[in-house]
């Protein structure tokens, strides 16, 4: 029962991946920057806290 209640989980968000339209390229360099930016964010408030 358990694993049924888990198959239908997991295939309904299969179909909101499908249903959530196309996908796009994944530019590594934009993640990397962004992380960069939170974390030194993150950093100053510790900081200045």
């Amino acid at each position: 029962m358990f694993q049924q209640i888990k198959l239908q989980a997991l295939r309904a968000e299969i179909q909101r991946g499908i249903d959530s339209g196309e996908g796009t390229p994944l530019d590594m360099e934009d993640v990397i920057r962004r992380g960069k930016q939170r974390l030194a964010a993150k950093q100053k408030r510790r900081d200045s806290a």
